[in-house]
């Protein structure tokens, strides 16, 4: 009988292993894998343009001293923000300083009436600009921070991508409508991109990344699950989201916690391995947004790290590189450095209205 009663156990057991119940891993014990992106859309999308500039090279303002949960803003109190990259796009609040961050208005020539870039704010028909209020092609527009063109020709055809479109107000003859002209141009670069090296025009295949990042997703997800089984979730978040399309990587890690996963690995896809990334845009956001529901002292994250900006991008230095590489003994041992400015914004190195916030501007 003892003998049947542990042949009966030892079935149920085998029942139950191959079940998945038995040995399945605690959600407490098993990693999330959050694997962070630009999540750029394969097409033109306004939501995804718009928001680049407020949650990709901006980042959330610390609103009083020792507000909580602003976890590596940079800069002193009032000007502390999460990346401080572009310091013009919040310069609304400090006066003498309205014209820097709105000045002017970018809109779409229809039928003889102006319609702005944003779907949200009100057309204007030409008849309410001032006569002397400039209307410049926006593909004529002259960047003040590099003196060249902001929306240039195709450069292989010479043709106006953003034909129809204008730059409303000046420095000196301002036509200022609420929306702020960082934001406005935003849009722009995109519309460009899309009219110059195409894309699909509609969704879903216009709101979700392209064909190529999708199949790269699926390959890593699956070789991660193939080697690390049930011990993973990996799932993906992006910098800036597509509504009902795309994740931000800040829900992402949210959901992740309301599972119950208190271990966590932030990883990049290839590109943007570098601390700015790593740091900041994946970060320092999921711990702000880890601290908002109040599970960071919970949780245990590590990050991922690569050396170098790319693989491609070292590939291409070795390559260029190769006579003088081969010129020394085999066996020697060869170091290259090479140094990139990150950052877009030139200006002092300081806290204050137009200064550079982020310390790693040089």
């Amino acid at each position: 009988m003892k003998s049947k009663n542990i042949s009966f156990i030892a079935g149920i057991l085998l029942i139950l292993l191959f079940s998945g119940i038995v040995f399945a891993v605690p959600v407490q014990d098993k990693v999330a894998v959050l694997i962070t992106s630009w999540g750029s859309p394969a097409g033109y999308n306004f939501e995804y343009s718009w928001n680049s500039h407020v949650s990709c090279r901006i980042g959330d303002r610390t609103l009083y001293p020792g507000q909580t949960c602003k976890i590596g803003h940079v800069g002193e109190f009032p000007y502390e923000s999460h990346l401080g990259l572009l310091p013009w796009g919040l310069t609304c609040s400090w006066p003498d300083y309205e014209l820097t961050y709105d000045r002017s208005g970018i809109y779409q020539l229809v039928n003889g009436v102006y319609i702005s870039i944003h779907p949200e704010s009100p057309s204007i028909t030409p008849d309410i600009i001032p006569e002397n209020v400039p209307i410049t092609p926006v593909s004529e527009v002259i960047s003040a921070m590099t003196g060249e063109l902001y929306f240039p020709p195709d450069p292989r055809t010479g043709e106006d991508p953003l034909a129809g479109w204008y730059e409303i107000g000046s420095m000196d003859f301002p036509f200022p409508n609420g929306l702020g002209d960082l934001y406005e141009k935003g849009p722009l670069g995109f519309l460009r991109r899309v009219a110059i090296l195409g894309g699909p025009s509609e969704p879903p295949d216009a709101y979700l990344e392209s064909s190529y990042a999708l199949e790269i997703f699926d390959f890593t997800k699956t070789f991660l699950k193939k080697s690390f089984g049930d011990s993973i979730d990996v799932r993906f978040g992006m910098y800036n989201q597509v509504t009902g399309y795309t994740e931000h990587e800040t829900d992402v890690a949210e959901t992740f916690a309301d599972e119950g996963f208190r271990k966590m690995l932030l990883a990049r896809e290839t590109t943007d391995n570098n601390n700015y990334a790593n740091e900041y845009m994946t970060g320092n956001f999921v711990k702000e947004r880890l601290c908002e529901i109040g599970v960071l002292d919970q949780m245990e994250i590590y990050q991922t790290r690569q050396v170098g900006r790319t693989p491609e991008f070292n590939s291409m230095n070795i390559m260029n590189l190769k006579s003088f590489i081969e010129a020394y003994p085999e066996g020697s041992k060869i170091g290259i450095i090479y140094v990139t400015r990150g950052l877009p914004w030139g200006g002092t190195e300081s806290s204050w209205v137009m200064g550079t916030q982020h310390p790693w501007s040089r």
